[in-house]
Order: structure tokens, then C-alpha cells, then sequence
């Protein structure tokens, strides 16, 4: 992790210009939240119905449209949420956006952790699936938007299923680095991509690798205003259900969960 992360040759984004004074108090820009769209970067499965151009297995950006592979980001934000379907069907029985209390559906109000579609039955996994949350900046997109001084819209970076272990492993570098007294973007995530075969079909999965440090003081800087900034939008909450079951469909059929493991449940 002593790889620095290449100078951008970017302004110093600390002096960024003041436009507080010229806001109108009644300022209202005439949407609402539903109106809103944030972009998410997902893999190209069999299923995915929007394939973008892209190739199997690649990343593709829903608004810009292929990245390839593999991808470099930074983490900004993260959070867990759950949802549970009807059997059979695409139809929310049940969500909660914070992966502790239900919010929608005919468990609303109830606690997460007790209830039994929450739970494992054996090796059977739960009715009620985790989904892994993470608002990212793209490496590239980022030192771009450094060089101009611009603000980077949030990205969104979800992952469930067979997927579950990455995101644990990823989530585990954050708590040694919270311990170490680095913030959460302090390391580049590096993600490809390989093909695994399941029973009931084959699905490509995330591969991690935790790559460079941020070393030059603009780009850290320009993460931590980010980070802020997006903090101070409660970005969870613009996550629409669309989005959501849309992940869901991309997965190969049926893909299991992976079994829990003795040391598996270090959450963020």
C-alpha cells in the first residue's frame, strides 16, 4: 500500500470559489427526490437487460456506459440495506434502508435482526437479502474533476449474493484503516471481474485488491470536501427501488449466498 496515487497537476481545490453570496434564499430548483437519478457502476451479466455495448463481465457506468475492467475507485460513503422479495416474483415484500429497521412492507417497523426471514435455516440462505452499499469516486472521473475544479456527481456501487464476501473483505480494510486513523478513502479499490460456475448457471463476480495510498494533498483534500458534501445529501435515501431490483435481475438465477464462516460477520 506505499504506491503514491500519480499527481494531477489539479488547482488547489482548498481556495475553491465562494458562491454562497450569490444563492437566493427561496431558491428551489423544482424536483423532487424522485426526479433525481444516481448513476451506479455494475457488472454486465447474462441477464442484464441494458448491456450498454459492453462485453460480459465488464463494468459498465449507467450513465456513461463501459468502463471495461478492472475499475479503480475510492469509497466515500457505506451502508447496508435489505430487501426481500415475494417467491417467484420481482415485487417488494419488504425493505429497510438501513439494514436494521423495515421501512416498507408488511414487516414495517420491526427490527431486522429478529426477524426470521433475516435468518439462516443450515445452509438454506434467508428470504431477506443484505445489500451492501457504496457511494465511490472513480479514479478517473475524479482526478478529472480535480483538474477542473468541478464537483464529481455520486456513483453509486452495490453488491449482494454472491458477491457478499468482497464487499466483506473490502469492508474489512476500512475498519483497520478507521483503527489506523486513515479515513475511508484513503485506499485506491481496484475491481475485476472473473466468470464462476453455480448450479444453476454461470455469473461473473467481483474480484478486490486493495491497491495505492493517497499521498498528494490536493486529491486528499478533494475527497474529504466530497465526502462531506455528499454526507450532508443523505445520498442513501435517493437509492430508488428501481435501482435496487434492477441488481437484483442482473444476478445469475438463484445464485446462492455464500455459507457464513466462523469470523464472516465483521460488518461496517
Amino acid at each position: 500500500m506505499t504506491k503514491a496515487v500519480a499527481k494531477t497537476g489539479g488547482k488547489d481545490l482548498a481556495k475553491e470559489s465562494d458562491f454562497s453570496k450569490f444563492m437566493d434564499d427561496n431558491y428551489d430548483d423544482g424536483v423532487d427526490n424522485e426526479d433525481l437519478i444516481m448513476p451506479r457502476v455494475k457488472i454486465v451479466q447474462a441477464m442484464t437487460q441494458d448491456k450498454m455495448g459492453a462485453k460480459e463481465g465488464s463494468f459498465i457506468h449507467t450513465i456513461n456506459g463501459d468502463l471495461g475492467t478492472p475499475i479503480e475507485f475510492f469509497i466515500l460513503l457505506t451502508w447496508k440495506s435489505r430487501i426481500l422479495f415475494e417467491k417467484g416474483a420481482l415485487n417488494i415484500k419488504c425493505r429497510s434502508m438501513d439494514g436494521k429497521i423495515s421501512g416498507q412492507g408488511e414487516f414495517a417497523g420491526k427490527l431486522c435482526d429478529q426477524c426470521p426471514k433475516s435468518k439462516w435455516d443450515g445452509n438454506k440462505k434467508p428470504e431477506c437479502s443484505i445489500i451492501y452499499n457504496y457511494i465511490i469516486a472513480l479514479k478517473k472521473e475524479l482526478l478529472d474533476c480535480i483538474k477542473t475544479g468541478s464537483i464529481l456527481p455520486p456513483t453509486s456501487l452495490s453488491m449482494m449474493s454472491s458477491a457478499t464476501k468482497v464487499a466483506k473483505y473490502i469492508n474489512t480494510n476500512i475498519r483497520i484503516n478507521k483503527g489506523r486513523k486513515k479515513p475511508i478513502w484513503a485506499d485506491l479499490i481496484s475491481l475485476s471481474t472473473e466468470e464462476k460456475a453455480f448450479e444453476v448457471g454461470k455469473a461473473f463476480i467481483p474480484v478486490a485488491k486493495i491497491g495505492a495510498t493517497v499521498s498528494q494533498d490536493e486529491v486528499k483534500e478533494y475527497l474529504h470536501k466530497l465526502r462531506q458534501t455528499y454526507m450532508d445529501m443523505n445520498l442513501h435515501e435517493k437509492l430508488g427501488e428501481e435501482e435496487v431490483i434492477n441488481e437484483e435481475v442482473d444476478q445469475a438465477p438463484n445464485v446462492p449466498d455464500p455459507a457464513p464462516a466462523e469470523g464472516d460477520d465483521l460488518d461496517i
